[in-house]
């Protein structure tokens, strides 16, 4: 972790215990500068929990987001199934905040989905917002219609959730909370 900014760390796995010994490797510590991203290769809410759970219990000063995908990549090989992949980034000098909201709050508008998380995100120093929605629901043009409405001189990142192609059901998910819509 010696990066000025930030140093981050990506690996793929396929079960909670593989991240002890990447862990371990890069000698990763809880510390409220530390995202960490998850992209779960399964559309499985029992395999999202048991990642919910582990976080909660080793890195509970963490942020933890993550969603569904139709395939991971890590470095040059590409997983289309059953493969989730682990992002850890640790910022220097960040702050990190998190929210999850549901759509049916929101009676499907997906713009105001979108303007109401960034007014509850945003502010005069964000410099940038990681998002995810779900792949099977939101309308995603609106929903960042939303956010630019709010804001548009912040970084928008992120993507909506898969869940490998059969359209089925995606999840969007943090610490505390999953979602398919």
């Amino acid at each position: 972790w010696y990066d000025t900014y930030m140093n981050t760390y990506t690996k793929s796995i396929s079960h909670v215990n593989d991240i002890k010994s990447i862990i371990h490797e890069y000698s990763i510590k809880d510390d409220s500068r530390l995202l960490i991203q998850l992209f779960c290769g399964k559309s499985d809410r029992n395999l999202i929990l048991t990642y919910q759970k582990y976080f909660k219990t080793n890195f509970p000063n963490a942020t933890l987001i993550g969603s569904t995908s139709d395939g991971v990549i890590d470095s040059d090989v590409v997983h289309v199934q059953d493969i989730s992949l682990i992002v850890f980034t640790l910022f220097h000098s960040s702050t990190l905040k998190s929210l999850l909201i549901n759509h049916d709050d929101y009676h499907h508008d997906y713009f105001k989905s979108g303007f109401t998380l960034a007014s509850k995100l945003i502010t005069h120093d964000t410099k940038a917002l990681i998002s995810f929605s779900d792949g099977t629901h939101t309308n995603g043009e609106e929903y960042l219609n939303g956010i630019n409405s709010f804001n548009q001189d912040t970084v928008i990142a992120g993507g909506m959730a898969g869940d490998n192609g059969l359209l089925s059901k995606t999840y969007v998910f943090d610490k505390d909370y999953i979602t398919s819509n």
